[in-house]
């Protein structure tokens, strides 16, 4: 007799703050899904431009409902959308990315033949927004024996797992919130930190089941935004996660990572730099390469003239006796 398998109900959590032009694709990606026991959640995070106002404002597509707050952030956002869940396993899933049609039946799996598993992520690719393309599959590294060291010591040195790539049990956030309310960036690394902590069991999944898009920007600026949120995320894990003895380590290899994010900052600063003034440096070079161009010719004609002057010729033999002395002196 064949036992049946659990129908595991999914509730998926879409934060949309002024992302009405991506929130479709994002929508129709789980409305495509083979596996289709799920509820949608879209939280509209204050929006200030009218598009995505008037959009969401009269939303109408299968299996989903809208919310709307005054801005909060992401992470305090995807908390509201979770205590509206009532699904068994959640999915993030932010309005500018999107989803393979399989990731839900390919996951469900997962839980189905092992009730144990508490977390299940998969590959992901890049979707470059400007040219339509596709990377190739991302992930560098993936959890080994100690997850909760990983996403410590590895986490954006090889680590990185998009929040969109899991599907989490609620049941292992228990009655807390998934995410640090007040942060506007890297609240997921928090996230899997304090998953990790708890002893969760992951399993990953090779497969690229999850797309990433990257939207032409200031990079520059959000490199800066970034390392402030970063150092913050750094702070809070220290104080919250790091026993005594491990602390020393830990800050070490931190204030690596940090060090390197500087150093990338400026670098993107002195690219942007370049970037905006280059045909101001450019000009200057051309300038001054035809300055020193104008320079040498006028050395080798005065050189010219010099060598070929009687002066310089009536020199030379003036130059010849005592090199002819030193000479004869020097083999006596």
């Amino acid at each position: 007799m064949s036992v049946k398998k659990k129908e595991y109900k999914i509730s998926v959590i879409i934060p949309c703050y002024n992302q009405g032009k991506f929130v479709d694709d994002a929508v129709d990606s789980v409305l495509k899904q083979t596996y289709q026991n799920f509820e949608i959640i879209i939280i509209n995070d204050g929006s200030t431009d009218e598009f995505t106002n008037n959009l969401l404002k009269n939303y109408n597509k299968p299996n989903t409902e809208v919310y709307h707050t005054k801005n909060q952030g992401l992470a305090s956002t995807r908390n509201y959308g979770f205590q509206l869940s009532t699904g068994d396993l959640i999915q993030f899933l932010d309005a500018d990315d999107f989803l393979d049609e399989r990731k839900f039946e390919v996951q469900i799996k997962e839980f189905q033949e092992d009730d144990s598993l508490d977390v299940s992520y998969t590959n992901y690719q890049y979707f470059y927004d400007a040219s339509e393309k596709y990377s190739e599959s991302q992930m560098e590294d993936k959890l080994g024996s100690n997850p909760f060291d990983d996403f410590i010591y590895k986490w954006q040195r090889g680590l990185s797992i998009p929040i969109h790539c899991g599907l989490f049990k609620k049941s292992i956030f228990g009655k807390s919130d998934p995410f640090i309310g007040g942060f506007k960036a890297i609240e997921d690394w928090i996230m899997w930190v304090m998953i990790a902590k708890k002893g969760c069991r992951f399993k990953y999944l090779e497969k690229s089941l999850a797309f990433y898009r990257i939207q032409s920007g200031n990079m520059t600026k959000n490199k800066e935004f970034m390392f402030y949120w970063v150092a913050r995320a750094v702070a809070y894990i220290a104080e919250n996660f790091i026993e005594t003895e491990d602390s020393e380590k830990f800050n070490s290899q931190q204030e690596k990572y940090l060090k390197q994010l500087v150093e990338s900052f400026y670098i993107s600063n002195i690219e942007n730099e370049f970037s905006k003034r280059k045909e101001e440096i450019l000009k200057i070079h051309l300038e001054e390469e035809e300055r020193l161009n104008n320079l040498l010719q006028e050395s080798e004609l005065r050189y010219h003239k010099l060598i070929t002057s009687r002066t310089y010729r009536f020199g030379e033999k003036l130059l010849w006796l005592p090199k002819k002395i030193r000479s004869l002196i020097s083999h006596q």
